[in-house]
């Protein structure tokens, strides 16, 4: 009676099959704040602005947006609003913890920084698992920008909070009051820098103090999402 053989090699495979990669001694990407650095900030900028003395956002900007969204494995979402790129990783619950970003149309803090950081921050959640809230990430530019929480209304039933998150990099990182309306609401930033667009280059940028403003944001709004409640003691 034939007896079947395994192929050279193949019963190694069967054996470290399903084991985890940590494990194995495989190295696996960074995650959460550790998912944050200037190098990724660089490189989206890089594709968000456009050449020239003007710092003008890029034509392909959005596209890029998207792109990147996609690679953090974020589900595609269509506001109302346009132009507008929203990506959002499902939570345990429905309601919606939303993070907007509101590039502008020229210099590098205005016109391509939001859109670096958001990316950013959507990174730093890829493979934590499932968030308890929803996540939604969303780049809104043009003069409708500001209803962006009547547009997610409309698209979901429940809002956990709205997150405004402006360019970074300045000297303090400024979380602001929360504003509670039907929506409650945070402006983040580190000061509004009136910059000539002309002037307002990415060479100009401390993308090391950016990168560590947002590990700040990170821990402050995405990090609690991943953190397993406390579980009360079994009673005796």
């Amino acid at each position: 009676m034939a007896t079947a053989r395994l192929a050279p090699g193949a019963l190694t495979v069967l054996l470290l099959a399903g084991c985890p990669a940590e494990r194995l001694g495989v190295p696996l990407p960074p995650r959460g704040v550790d998912a944050i650095n200037q190098e990724d900030l660089q490189r989206d900028m890089f594709h968000l602005l456009e050449a020239g003395p003007g710092h003008r956002r890029h034509p392909e900007a959005a596209e890029w947006v998207a792109r990147r969204f996609e690679e953090m494995h974020l589900e595609p979402v269509e506001l109302w609003i346009e132009p507008s790129v929203c990506g959002l990783r499902r939570g345990r619950e429905a309601s919606i913890l939303t993070i907007a970003s509101f590039p502008q149309n020229s210099g590098a803090r205005k016109a391509a920084l939001p859109d670096a950081q958001i990316i950013t921050l959507a990174k730093s959640i890829d493979g934590l698992g499932t968030p308890t809230h929803g996540i939604l990430f969303c780049s809104v530019t043009g003069p409708m920008a500001t209803d962006i929480a009547t547009d997610l209304f409309e698209l979901f039933p429940s809002l956990h909070a709205l997150v405004g998150l402006h360019e970074l990099g300045g000297e303090t990182l400024d979380f602001g009051e929360p504003g509670i309306t039907k929506l409650t609401t945070w402006g983040v930033h580190s000061g509004n820098q009136q910059l000539v667009p002309e002037h307002d280059g990415m060479e100009a940028i401390d993308y090391v103090r950016v990168a560590e403003h947002l590990r700040q944001v990170h821990q402050r709004f995405l990090a609690p999402e991943f953190t397993a409640p406390i579980q009360p003691p079994a009673a005796r």
